[in-house]
């Protein structure tokens, strides 16, 4: 064990709250989009160019963080296993439902509903969906749920308080939307973005599969980022969706609390050892 897994692990709270903070100041605020928007400022005149512009920026998040992970040794922990993302698709159902009704919301608040289709904005959209996915599951789930679970996964007590701080954290990340919505909406995003993170977190481990959050993740992006392009007319969530996330939150609670109810110790060993296991069989 290096000093580096000594402190993740001695030290977790300190450890996730300072990655965190020093992640989000560094690419959550898109330093590197800044960085080629200053250099190519002429191409932000492309439609969607922006998005790719943040593309990189996470994708260079991403990477850092796998450097990270496996600098305090704890890349063998995370299992990745593509086989979960079907799974993670059935637990995530009512995410994917969510993403389909609040495209229609938007849909039905556009004031011109005509649909304009773009192969290469539609492109860039879903390379932006998937850079966030990448790096912010990553970050939440596979490295700081991770650490958590790996210091106090042995007890229930242990696991609740890593779903929930983990989630916290995660929920705690979308207050940069502060800068750009005002500090009501980025209140909201915050609590249902921790609420919400609760779910992914029981189906990260449900799944042993980082990928299926990843996928889950894309998928809840599509829906905010997509329809500005594909219906120009939208104006953004009516103002009764405030009463539809009310209603997906609560459920997402009383989801996550029977799901929880049903999980034990054994689930993060199976979490923890997945990778160790499969390499033997």
């Amino acid at each position: 064990m290096n000093i580096n897994e000594r402190f993740s692990q001695k030290h977790v709270v300190i450890f996730s709250f300072l990655v965190g903070l020093i992640f989000v100041a560094i690419f959550g605020f898109g330093l590197f989009h800044l960085i080629l928007a200053f250099t190519f400022p002429h191409f932000l005149a492309i439609p969607s160019m922006d998005y790719l512009f943040s593309s990189i920026n996470n994708f260079i998040a991403f990477i850092l963080l796998i450097a990270l992970i496996k600098k305090i040794d704890l890349f063998k922990n995370i299992p990745w296993n593509i086989g979960g993302i079907k799974k993670g698709l059935l637990l995530g159902f009512t995410l994917i439902v969510f993403t389909i009704l609040q495209m229609a919301l938007i849909y039905s608040n556009a004031l011109d509903k005509n649909i304009v289709f773009n192969l290469i904005t539609m492109l860039n959209t879903v390379i932006y969906c998937i850079s966030i996915g990448l790096w912010e599951e990553t970050l939440c789930r596979g490295l700081l749920l991770t650490n958590m679970l790996k210091k106090w996964g042995n007890t229930k007590k242990g696991l609740v308080i890593s779903i929930i701080l983990s989630s916290v954290i995660f929920g705690g990340l979308h207050i940069i939307s502060a800068f750009n919505a005002g500090l009501i909406p980025a209140l909201i995003q915050v609590s249902y973005a921790s609420i919400m993170g609760i779910l992914l977190a029981i189906i990260y481990i449900k799944t042993k599969s980082l990928w299926s959050v990843i996928v889950l993740h894309i998928i809840l992006n599509f829906s905010a980022y997509s329809m500005p392009y594909l219906v120009p007319g939208s104006i953004g969530n009516p103002p009764y969706f405030i009463i539809f996330l009310i209603l997906f939150n609560v459920l997402w609670l009383v989801l996550s609390f029977f799901l929880i109810v049903k999980m034990d110790v054994e689930d993060i060993n199976n979490l923890l050892y997945f990778n160790q296991e499969h390499e033997h069989q």
